[in-house]
């Protein structure tokens, strides 16, 4: 790369940086996922393993536990500050910018790679997102590099990029339960190749995968397979089976990152997807490869969600971030055959995607700063301190006590 680019590449994630991370403690409360964790990585801290990761929001079955180890050197050097969860979430999300410009880069070219970073460094959306020090800050870099792996699996078909892939499958369900979303991939791309070889490369693979879940299943076993019952009453209750009507009512859901992300209305996205099947019928076998993982990306998601009948939130789409941004590249790269026309129409979008994401930027007026304010308050006036384990506020209390 050139010294122009270069340039730009830092600019570019130097600013994404500050947008999400300026004066954090000021701008950012901590609320009950951050409670949790602290805790948690306090009794890490303390001897206790932890076998057992965050619940999950809708059927409080738990994820793999590798959040809060990524969490303990932080709370380690930071002497438990809660401070420290947002050291760890700088540390991710310079690390997706990386793999977003890296992927892109080695899919397309650099100039689409520094336009998609731009893309994400700045939407409000995702701005918003990246500020919470969840697990859900695994999300985005897992998707992309998971992407990428799809790619090299089903490009090369070797053991190296299978196994590679099926270790990314398995970290994500430590990030959020729609990593579910990766085996059917797998199945669905399989379907579409039908290489023998390449199935049993990845059946070879499939211990890197089921690794990642020795943890949860150690403390199933260890808690009379409470996660098991939590699971199996999970699907009996969320589970509503395949109907046609209510499938169609979820595809808007199931969609709507393309109006976060894109700016594209539910009709757009569904329109975009539809004209990237041209590319399925690309002579060109990368072009084609990439829209076959697309298409894979997103049923998988329609079907998934086509029968989940619980509550959704937006940021369970987030494993649909490549798909999202590559629909947009592939079609801006035939459209780039129209070179003037093509320049004209996405300086426009630019234009218009800049704007609107500035002007949805949106700032808390209380953060962490004041809840760490209002515990010193209350114990200079010696009042009596109420503790709730879901506070940040009783957590700092005891902190400080100390």
């Amino acid at each position: 790369m050139n010294k122009i680019l270069i340039g730009l590449l830092a600019v570019i994630i130097i600013g994404g940086m500050l947008l999400r991370f300026f004066n954090i403690e000021a701008v950012f409360p901590y609320g009950w996922d951050q409670v949790r964790d602290a805790y948690q990585v306090k009794d890490i801290l303390n001897g206790n393993i932890a076998l057992e990761g965050p619940r999950t929001g809708v059927g409080h079955f738990h994820l793999g536990p590798l959040w809060f180890y990524l969490l303990v050197p932080f709370y380690y050097f930071t002497h438990l500050d809660p401070i420290a969860s947002q050291y760890l979430n700088i540390l991710i999300c310079l690390t997706t910018f990386g793999i977003i410009f890296y992927v892109t880069k080695k899919l397309f070219t650099i100039p689409l790679a520094l336009l998609i970073l731009y893309m994400y460094a700045t939407n409000a959306y995702l701005v918003g997102i990246n500020r919470i020090p969840w697990n859900v800050s695994l999300m985005p870099c897992l998707a992309f590099l998971t992407f990428y792996l799809f790619f090299k699996t089903f490009q090369k078909k070797t053991f190296t990029y299978a196994a590679l892939l099926m270790t990314c499958c398995g970290i994500s369900f430590h990030a959020h339960f729609s990593a579910i979303v990766f085996p059917m991939m797998i199945g669905l791309l399989w379907l579409m190749d039908r290489n023998k070889k390449l199935l049993i490369t990845l059946i070879k693979a499939v211990p890197f995968y089921v690794v990642w879940f020795i943890p949860t299943i150690l403390s199933s076993f260890l808690t009379n397979y409470s996660d098991y019952h939590l699971i199996n009453n999970f699907l009996h209750d969320y589970i509503v089976g395949f109907h046609l009507q209510f499938l169609l009512h979820q595809l808007p859901q199931t969609f709507i990152l393309f109006r976060l992300v894109l700016l594209a209305p539910f009709i757009l996205a569904l329109f975009l997807v539809t004209i990237l099947l041209l590319g399925y019928f690309s002579a060109d076998k990368k072009e084609k490869l990439y829209c076959k993982i697309i298409f894979s990306m997103l049923i998988s998601f329609v079907i998934i969600f086509g029968i989940y009948g619980g509550q959704v939130s937006e940021y369970y789409f987030l494993f649909t971030l490549p798909a999202i941004y590559y629909t947009f590249l592939m079609l801006l790269t035939w459209a780039l055959r129209f070179r003037v026309v093509t320049y004209i129409l996405l300086a426009l979008y630019l234009s218009f995607y800049t704007y609107q994401n500035v002007s949805s930027y949106r700032m808390p007026l209380y953060g962490l700063d004041d809840q760490r304010k209002s515990v010193e308050n209350q114990m200079k006036s010696k009042e009596k301190f109420i503790i709730k384990d879901d506070e940040i506020e009783s957590y700092l209390y005891l902190l400080y006590k100390k």
